[in-house]
C-alpha cells in the first residue's frame, strides 16, 4: 500500500509542475506581448496617420485660397490673350471683343441700343419742349381723338368727363386722375401707360403719352 501511495504522489506532484510551467510560459507571453505594444504602439500609429493622408504623386490641392487666387490670374491672362476651352462644362471662354466680332459675323446687331420702349426719334423731334405744352393746343386734341367716345359730355363712363379741362380735373366717381406737378402719381398716366386706355381704338403712341406727362409735371394748367 505505500508503494502505491508514494508512485499517486509522484504523479501529482509531476502534474502540479508541468501546470506550473504552462501558467508561467503564458505569463511570460503576455508580460511580452503587453511590452511590444507599449514600445511599438506610438510608432504604428504614426506610420498608420502618415499612410492615411499620403497623397498620391502630383496631387494639387485646387481648393486653398492661394490656388484658386492663382487659377483665377491664369484664366484671367487666358481670356485677356486668346481664350480657353472648358472641356467639362462645355464652354468656350474668349476675350469679349472676338466674342462681338463673331456675332456681328452672323448680321446680328452688337452693342445696338434697345429702342422698342421708346419713342421713335421722328415723334421725340416732333414733342414740344416741356415748357411749352398747353392744355388747349397739346392735350386736349389727344383726348378728343381718343377717349370722348367713352368719357365725352354725354353720359361719361365713371364720371370722368376728358373733353374740357373743368371736367377733367374734377376727376371720376372715385376721385381725381390728375395730380398736378407729378406724372408718375396721377391715375391718367397709369392708364394710358399700361394700354389699359383707351379701351376702344389704338392705344395712344408714346409721343402722345410723354405730352400729357409733361403737361402733367409743369403744373397741369388751364393754358
Amino acid at each position: 500500500m505505500s508503494v502505491g501511495g508514494k508512485i499517486v504522489t509522484s504523479k501529482r506532484r509531476g502534474t502540479g509542475q508541468l501546470g506550473s510551467a504552462i501558467a508561467l510560459l503564458v505569463a511570460g507571453l503576455l508580460v511580452g506581448l503587453a511590452a511590444a505594444v507599449v514600445l511599438a504602439g506610438p510608432r504604428l500609429l504614426a506610420w498608420s496617420s502618415q499612410r492615411a493622408i499620403t497623397l498620391p504623386t502630383g496631387f494639387t490641392d485646387t481648393t486653398s485660397a492661394p490656388a484658386m487666387t492663382e487659377r483665377k490670374a491664369h484664366e484671367r491672362g487666358l481670356l485677356e490673350s486668346y481664350g480657353w476651352v472648358d472641356k467639362q462644362a462645355g464652354i468656350a471662354h474668349i476675350p469679349i471683343e472676338q466674342a462681338m466680332q463673331r456675332i456681328a459675323e452672323t448680321g446680328l446687331p452688337v452693342g445696338a441700343p434697345a429702342m422698342a420702349a421708346t419713342p421713335a426719334n421722328s415723334e421725340i423731334a416732333a414733342l414740344p419742349p416741356v415748357g411749352d405744352v398747353g392744355f388747349a393746343r397739346d392735350v386736349l386734341p389727344i383726348f378728343v381723338e381718343h377717349c370722348s367716345e367713352c368719357h365725352g359730355a354725354d353720359d361719361p363712363e365713371e364720371g370722368l368727363e376728358l373733353v374740357t379741362y373743368r371736367t377733367l380735373m374734377l376727376g371720376s366717381i372715385y376721385g381725381a386722375v390728375i395730380k398736378a406737378g407729378n406724372a408718375e402719381g396721377s391715375y391718367l398716366v397709369e392708364m394710358v401707360s399700361s394700354g389699359k386706355m383707351p379701351k376702344k381704338g389704338d392705344p395712344l403712341t408714346p409721343a402722345q403719352i410723354e405730352i400729357i406727362r409733361a403737361w402733367i409735371d409743369a403744373g397741369a394748367l388751364d393754358n
